[in-house]
């Protein structure tokens, strides 16, 4: 085929000379966020190497609405962390499968687990993120609040001491976790796991260069009083 047309025609240069633009602004657009991920991972790192324990006092936060099997395959990971001081609070919204037996099978077992219900709605109150600030109200007053959800495993025992570490400075209020799904072989598991590490890659990337605009749910920590100096979820209620 014949592209000399491409260099003779003055709209096709026109035309190729914008997209080469857009591709080549694109690629430095990603290559400097993403650059600077990088080196705050390399930091992050480091910092995790001087503070291999993190001794802030924590409660797991956990909301569940009939997940026990996710709860039986993961909360025993949850509930045996090496942290030396933890307690993990899951409230039951409105399940009405085998939830309240695992959990109460749980607790004759673990000391640290704390379990509230919430089987109906209060008021105007609809969604999640009511019965899940009942959870974070339960937790200890002092204690650093890390979310995650019934479906995700910690990548290790030391999961809740890495994410807890930061809060050893007292400047440190929010601290955001990266979460990864499972490896699947199929081209729709590729085409997750992408989408996936972009997205986190986005947020980490734009909180590193201090302007964070979102974080995950399944991996994320919070100063209890933080939360509630600045509204909780009231705007989220109904």
């Amino acid at each position: 085929m014949d592209f000399s047309y491409l260099f003779t025609d003055t709209h096709s240069i026109i035309t190729v000379s914008v997209g080469v633009g857009m591709l080549i602004i694109l690629y430095l657009f990603y290559g400097l966020i993403f650059f600077r991920f990088g080196i705050q991972a390399r930091k992050a790192e480091k910092q995790a190497d001087e503070h291999t324990t993190g001794t802030s006092p924590a409660s797991v936060v956990m909301l569940t609405h009939n997940q026990a099997d996710m709860l039986r395959l993961h909360l025993p990971f949850i509930l045996e962390q090496v942290h030396p001081d933890y307690e993990i609070v899951v409230t039951d919204y409105q399940s009405h499968d085998d939830t309240q037996f695992v959990l109460q099978l749980c607790s004759s077992y673990y000391n640290n687990l704390k379990n509230t219900s919430l089987q109906q709605d209060v008021n105007f109150f609809q969604g999640i993120k009511y019965p899940l600030a009942l959870g974070i109200q339960s937790a200890k007053k002092d204690n650093v609040i890390v979310l995650t959800e019934p479906d995700c495993e910690p990548a290790g025992g030391d999961w809740l001491s890495t994410i807890t570490t930061p809060f050893a400075n007292p400047d440190t209020q929010i601290v955001l976790g990266y979460t990864c799904l499972r490896s699947k072989t199929n081209p729709l598991g590729i085409l997750q796991q992408y989408d996936n590490m972009v997205y986190n890659c986005r947020m980490l990337s734009s909180a590193a260069l201090g302007h964070p605009y979102t974080g995950n749910g399944r991996n994320l920590a919070f100063r209890r009083s933080f939360f509630f100096d600045n509204g909780g979820f009231i705007s989220h209620y109904n």
